[in-house]
């Protein structure tokens, strides 16, 4: 009598995980993402690009935020 409900939870895993590993975002999610974060990356760069000196706080602030988004949104 114990082994059925364990049998049981254990499909439902299963079927759970098989379900989160083929659904996924679209393809046009991606872009839509992709594209502001590489518009704010040109930008961010070439607005680095003019100064003298390298302020590598900004910089990888900079990455560090972007990666996050980049990770954080699909994950929504």
């Amino acid at each position: 009598m114990l082994l059925l409900p364990a049998l049981n939870q254990m499909t439902d895993i299963t079927t759970a995980r098989t379900v989160a590993a083929r659904t996924h975002l679209p393809v046009v999610i991606d872009v839509v993402l992709g594209l502001p974060v590489l518009a704010g990356s040109l930008l961010a760069g070439y607005g680095l690009a003019t100064g003298e000196t390298r302020i590598w706080l900004h910089t990888s602030a900079f990455a560090l935020i972007m990666a996050l988004a980049i990770y954080v949104i699909p994950d929504f």
